[in-house]
């Protein structure tokens, strides 16, 4: 169903009062809606209904979202800058190439959601269920992940920069490894990404290098202190050793 701007404006009306409890309140539904290129900036849908809706490039930046209801809505290319999600429900949701920069998703439902090249620099994803979730290429850079249970994601090609990966259960994530190799001068801690096409990259703070690279800078001409050059390639041992065997069980698997 199509709406037009003045008829999204009255449902937007009639479910502010919903909101507050008072009379001539109704709950915004918005199932299965073609709401695509919307303009709904700033507008209040806490609690709304918009599961299965077409929001493809609707423009969402400051909405709020709050326990929306946005399970398999299409929300490609969305614009959700610093939109407040705490505990909506996104699961199924389509969000490639969305733009959810600063935006609150904390303790939000995104099991089996496709975030893949999406904009999430600066998000709250704190407590957030990404359970099933692809987030392949997405842009991480500085988003709270705190107590984010990752297990079975695909990170592969996801940017991870200034991100505290200390608290964050990433077993069986697909693309990325934890070194074994804590920087003394409290960077943040060095992990290992299968980019896209297919090589893996070792991100230690602000160097990003393939493994002969960075076997390399760490070697016998390291010019900082080698001890810690040592535990870097004692690291760079460690994931050559267990991406051979992972990739050789999932060969044995297949």
């Amino acid at each position: 169903m199509t709406y037009t701007p003045n008829e999204i404006a009255e449902i937007l009306r009639k479910h502010a009062l919903w909101l507050a409890r008072e009379g001539g309140g109704e709950r915004a539904n918005f199932c299965g809606a073609k709401l695509s290129r919307a303009d709904l900036r700033g507008a209040n849908l806490s609690e709304a209904d918009l599961s299965d809706a077409n929001l493809r490039r609707a423009e969402l930046r400051w909405a709020n979202l709050s326990e929306a209801d946005l399970s398999d809505a299409n929300l490609r290319r969305a614009d959700l800058r610093w939109a407040n999600l705490r505990w909506a429900s996104l699961r199924g949701a389509d969000l490639r190439g969305a733009s959810l920069r600063g935006a609150n998703l904390s303790w939000a439902n995104l099991s089996r959601a496709n975030l893949s090249e999406a904009n999430l620099r600066e998000a709250n994803l704190s407590g957030a269920n990404l359970s099933g979730a692809n987030l392949s290429g997405a842009d991480l850079r500085w988003a709270n992940l705190r107590g984010v249970d990752l297990r079975g994601v695909d990170l592969r090609g996801v940017d991870l920069r200034r991100v505290d990966l200390r608290r964050v259960d990433l077993r069986r994530a697909k693309g990325i490894y934890l070194l074994p190799a804590q920087d003394p001068r409290g960077y943040s801690w060095a992990h290992a990404i299968q980019c896209n096409d297919g090589q893996w990259r070792i991100r230690a703070e602000c160097r990003f290098f393939t493994i002969p690279e960075a076997r390399e800078h760490w070697g016998e001409h390291y010019k900082g202190n080698r001890r810690t050059g040592d535990m870097y390639l004692a690291a760079v041992d460690w994931l050559e050793k267990v991406i051979a065997e992972d990739y050789a069980d999932a060969e044995e698997v297949v």
